[in-house]
């Protein structure tokens, strides 16, 4: 029996929708866990936090991804080194803002992939 190809077209559809509904939401929790890693960061300058980014939300084999990272040379020791932080800020600023957030990324993934219309 022959694939009709208004079948191959909705779900050409519901696959493009899919996966815009995965990148809106890995993007939106990104810029969360961003804006979390900022506040936790340690202060000094305030440089390190204003260093604070994300990369574009892209997929690649199945695989959607956002990097979040702090641009300044010293941003790794700062987060994986227990310095002493008089002006507040945390060591693992980043991955307790990752680790805070798992269940919004799951929930917003959730929020995002009701909305399609199949």
């Amino acid at each position: 029996m022959p694939i009709r190809s208004d079948t191959i077209k909705k779900r050409w559809q519901i696959d493009a929708a899919y996966n815009l509904a995965i990148k809106t939401a890995v993007s939106r929790t990104g810029e969360l866990v961003r804006g979390e890693a900022v506040r936790r960061a340690p202060i000094d300058t305030s440089a390190l936090r204003q260093s604070g980014d994300t990369t574009e939300t892209y997929s690649v084999a199945d695989v959607t991804t956002v990097g979040i990272y702090f641009d300044l040379p010293y941003a790794r020791r700062q987060h994986e080194e227990n310095y002493n932080h008089p002006k507040g800020g945390e060591q693992y600023y980043l991955k307790n803002a990752l680790e805070m957030n798992k269940i919004t990324l799951l929930s917003e993934i959730k929020k995002q992939l009701a909305v399609i219309k199949l």
